[in-house]
C-alpha cells in the first residue's frame, strides 16, 4: 500500500480517537486489501447499515459474481443511498488525493 494510504490510515484512527465522527474513504482496490482502521472505512459502514434488500442483493452479487441488469440498477441505487447517508452524517472524511475527487464527495 501506498505511504499516503497509511498515512490518512494512521490520522482517520487518530481523529476517531478523539470522538470526532470520522470517515475513511478508500478506492476500490484498498476496499479489499483491508487494514488498519477497517471499521473506519465507508465499505465497512455500508455493510453494517446496508438495509435487507441490499444485503441480499450483495450476497447474491457475491454468490453468483454479477447481477441481473435491474437487480444491478437497484444494487448500485441503494448501495450509493447509504453511502451518501454516511458520508453527510460524518464530522470529518479521511482520503487520499485521487479519492478526494470521487463523485461522493462534493
Amino acid at each position: 500500500t501506498a505511504p499516503s494510504n497509511i498515512a490518512v490510515d494512521q490520522l482517520a484512527c487518530k481523529i476517531a480517537l478523539t470522538g470526532v465522527k470520522v470517515v475513511r474513504l478508500c478506492s476500490k482496490t484498498r476496499e479489499e486489501a483491508g487494514g488498519q482502521g477497517e471499521i473506519l472505512c465507508l465499505h465497512d459502514m455500508v455493510r453494517k447499515a446496508a438495509p435487507p434488500e441490499l444485503r441480499k442483493l450483495q450476497a447474491l452479487l457475491d454468490e453468483m459474481g454479477e447481477l441481473k441488469e435491474r437487480d444491478e440498477r437497484r444494487y448500485k441505487q441503494l448501495k450509493t443511498k447509504v453511502e451518501l447517508q454516511i458520508l453527510e452524517s460524518a464530522d470529518v472524511i479521511c482520503t487520499t488525493c485521487v479519492m478526494a475527487a470521487d463523485y461522493r464527495v462534493k
